[in-house]
């Protein structure tokens, strides 16, 4: 899950909440990221994604449902994918 009240265009902490769910007693429990996602660099990261943001790219992205709509629109973003794989 994405914590809308994180995201801003300087990315100063990382956004992303992590939940599971546990079958037995259907809930979903949030993890702590420290123990279940390591990135590689966390400041790169945090950049990469402010200047994503500020170049208002998320305008581009498609989902699924995007292409459910309209099957010319690639729900797998490989343009975007590219840009963020130059960044890094």
């Amino acid at each position: 899950m994405i914590d809308n009240q994180k995201m801003s265009s300087s990315c100063s902490e990382v956004a992303l909440k992590l939940f599971t769910f546990n079958e037995n007693k259907s809930e979903w429990k949030q993890k702590e990221m420290e123990s279940s996602v390591a990135l590689e660099d966390d400041e790169k990261c945090l950049a990469v994604s402010a200047d994503l943001l500020r170049s208002k790219l998320y305008r581009d992205l498609s989902d699924f449902d995007n292409h459910l709509d309209d099957i010319s629109l690639d729900w797998l973003n490989p343009d975007i994918n590219s840009l963020i794989n130059q960044c890094l």
